[in-house]
C-alpha cells in the first residue's frame, strides 16, 4: 500500500500565506480570492495580481498556477483548516474531510434510514469525483467544499495541492487514497 505523497515546502508556504490573510482580517483580499470561484478555470488567471510574486513564481506549469489559484478561491470560501496539533500527527486528503462530513451528517442524522439517505449522495458524489477527467475536477472540488463548508469540516489545503499535481499519475494513487480514507478510514499510526 503506497503511502500520501507529502506537501512541498512550496504548498506549505501557500498555505501559510493564506491563512495569515485569515489571522490578520484581511477581508478584503479574501473576498477577492472568493470572487474566484465564479470564474470558468482558464479564467483564474484573474487572480493572479492578489497572491504575492514570490508565492507562485517557482510553479512550473500553468496546471499547476491553475490549481494554486482554485485553491486559493476555495480556501476563502470556506477559512477551515485542520489544527497546526492535527497535522503535525497526520496529513488529510480530501477522502479524509468527506469521511469526517458523512461522520457528522450520521450523529446529525438520527436514525439509521436517515443516515443512509445521508451517505448515498455523498458516496456519488465521490465516485464521480475520483472517476471525473483532470480537465472536470476543478468543478467537483467547488461542489466538495462547498458542502464541507456546510458542516464546518476542515481542509488539508497543502495537502490537496498536492494530490492535485499528482491527480493523472499513472496507477490513480490520489484516487486510491482519496477512496481508501473515505470508506475505509485512517488505521493506527497510518499517515
Amino acid at each position: 500500500m503506497k503511502k500520501t505523497i507529502a506537501p512541498s515546502p512550496r504548498d506549505m508556504a501557500f498555505v501559510g500565506w493564506l491563512q495569515g490573510l485569515v489571522a490578520k482580517d484581511k477581508k478584503g483580499e479574501l473576498a477577492a480570492l472568493r470572487r474566484g470561484l465564479m470564474y470558468e478555470d482558464d479564467q483564474l488567471y484573474l487572480l493572479f495580481s492578489y497572491i504575492p510574486y514570490g508565492l507562485l513564481q517557482q510553479l512550473r506549469t500553468p496546471q499547476e498556477e491553475q490549481d494554486y489559484l482554485l485553491v486559493a478561491a476555495l480556501f476563502a470560501s470556506s477559512l477551515l483548516c485542520f489544527s497546526p496539533e492535527e497535522l503535525e500527527k497526520q496529513r488529510f486528503n480530501l477522502g479524509d474531510s468527506l469521511r469526517k462530513y458523512a461522520e457528522k451528517n450520521r450523529l446529525d442524522g438520527g436514525s439509521a434510514d436517515t443516515d443512509e439517505l445521508l451517505f448515498e449522495p455523498l458516496r456519488r458524489r465521490l465516485e464521480a469525483m475520483l472517476a471525473c477527467p483532470r480537465n472536470e475536477l476543478h468543478e467537483h472540488l467547488r461542489q466538495a467544499v462547498s458542502l464541507l463548508t456546510s458542516k464546518s469540516v476542515p481542509v488539508d489545503w497543502a495537502q490537496l495541492l498536492c494530490d492535485l499535481r499528482a491527480w493523472g499519475w499513472p496507477g490513480h494513487p490520489i484516487q486510491w487514497d482519496w477512496s481508501r480514507a473515505f470508506y475505509v478510514g485512517k488505521k493506527g499510526g497510518e499517515e
